[in-house]
């Protein structure tokens, strides 16, 4: 009966393993910023409370220009986010700087380079963010999400599924069946070795009697 609660147990296992598994979100996201009007390139530098190992973190979306500085294109980024790494422990200062309209240039001699460059600056955004606290992820446990398949594949799944439990339960019947029957010689009770000779002398009783009929 041992056995036949050992395969009842994997098969539930088998059924629970289909409908919930362990996952984890790659990434430690961060949200910094979002930018609504923007031209040209956010400039993105980077400052950590501790030394910045190379790789610990990126820019979602930008490209790493030098050490600790980004540079992201206004037409593909509307929201910046930092990715750390899984085991990354650091505070992070962040300046953020892009314009919200062309800079404006001229070889107009009336314009003074100081009124240009006034004109420029109002153009100008520049963003802090300080002490963006980064602490290692800790894993989470999600339901799991069935990925899209075709239909093909789905009912082959469904019926490589049930074939799987069916053959399981076969077996589980047969040997409970096999383990019965053996139960049931090993506890029937055995003939003594008394009882055998009282049924032997008994036999040669009644062969002497009749032999003892027929000469009479």
């Amino acid at each position: 009966m041992i056995k036949l609660k050992i395969i009842h147990i994997l098969t539930a296992i088998f059924i629970l393993n289909m409908l919930c598994v362990t996952a984890t979100t790659p990434g430690n996201f961060i949200d910094i910023a979002d930018i609504d009007k923007c031209y040209g390139t956010i400039t993105l530098k980077i400052i950590g409370e501790q030394d910045i190992i190379k790789g610990e973190y990126s820019i979602v979306g930008c490209n790493e220009v030098s050490d600790n500085k980004w540079n992201c294109q206004c037409d593909n980024v509307s929201n910046i986010k930092l990715n750390a790494g899984d085991n990354v422990s650091n505070i992070y200062d962040i300046k953020i700087e892009y314009y919200i309209e062309p800079l404006v240039t001229s070889n107009n001699t009336n314009i003074t380079p100081s009124k240009l460059d006034i004109d420029n600056e109002l153009k100008r955004r520049t963003y802090e963010y300080n002490n963006i606290i980064v602490k290692p992820k800790e894993i989470i446990e999600e339901p799991f999400k069935m990925p899209k398949f075709t239909d093909g594949f789905k009912i082959g799944a469904i019926i490589g599924s049930i074939i799987i439990i069916f053959v399981l339960m076969i077996v589980g019947i047969i040997y409970w069946l096999f383990k019965e029957e053996k139960d049931e010689e090993e506890f029937k009770p055995q003939q003594s070795k008394e009882e055998k000779q009282i049924d032997i002398t008994l036999s040669d009783k009644e062969i002497l009697e009749q032999l003892r009929n027929n000469i009479k």
